[in-house]
């Protein structure tokens, strides 16, 4: 009985072991997952000469003694741009003119001395009615908008986020109209300007921005001593403005 079953259990080994390497054989070999590449895009291409067309709205404060003004209004125009790209980091300048529409009004009344009073009479011709009232009504205007600026702008994906810089010059217009007089003079004024906004990459080249701009406070001189002998003090002037651009990649 011994006998037997030492005789299976040295069988069942033998079994056992000659089956383990046809186990291992059928097994398919290890091949480690494909490398996983991350795909990063490229920043569009802004390079090269842009044309194109800006539209907007501006606001200010003009102190013009004895007047206050609050200009406001619109804006139409158009631009030019050359810009250079290395990477991610676009530069280059931009210049562009506007027609403006911005304007404010306001109202003063002036006292002028009567025929047959001289300066220093006029306690004398308070008495008397030797005061001649002039109502005058005066408007003040905005009528083009000039601005040249660098500008220096980081590219993400389709997206151009910039600050700009430069120089910017309006026509302002004085009209003062009396009962008895009018004057009107145009003038024009210089100040920096800066600001920064965003503009996107469209298909074919084309590209749509919106940007905010503000124009230091500066002076004008009218020359309308006989209602005011101040300058026009521009307190700082907000333009919000969009554009529609196209970019010719010449270089």
């Amino acid at each position: 009985m011994n006998y037997v079953t030492k005789a299976i259990s040295a069988g069942a080994v033998a079994v056992v072991a000659n089956a383990t390497p046809l186990y291992a054989a059928d097994l398919p070999a290890y091949e480690p997952p494909p490398p996983v590449h991350t795909v990063v895009e490229a920043p569009a291409l802004w390079q090269g000469i842009s044309v194109g067309v800006i539209g907007g709205y501006g606001w200010g404060k003009v102190d013009h003694k004895p007047y206050d003004f609050k200009p406001e209004g619109g804006l139409i125009g158009g631009l030019v741009g050359l810009h250079g790209q290395q990477g991610n980091l676009v530069y280059g300048v931009e210049g562009d003119a506007s027609f403006s529409f911005m304007d404010a009004k306001d109202k003063y009344t002036f006292y002028h001395l009567r025929p047959g009073f001289e300066p220093g009479d006029e306690l004398v011709a308070a008495w008397l009615d030797g005061f001649r009232r002039d109502k005058v009504s005066a408007k003040i205007s905005s009528d083009s908008l000039f601005t040249g600026r660098a500008r220096l702008g980081y590219a993400v994906d389709q997206a151009l986020l910039y600050a700009t810089g430069g120089i910017a010059a309006t026509q302002a217009t004085l009209e003062v109209q009396g009962e008895k007089t009018k004057y009107k003079k145009d003038k024009y004024g210089v100040t920096p300007v800066l600001g920064g906004g965003v503009e996107y990459k469209l298909e074919n080249n084309f590209s749509i921005r919106g940007e905010y701009l503000y124009m230091l406070p500066y002076k004008i001189k009218f020359n309308d001593r006989q209602y005011s002998r101040h300058k026009a003090e521009f307190d700082g002037t907000h333009l919000v403005r969009v554009g529609l651009s196209y970019s010719l990649p010449i270089f």
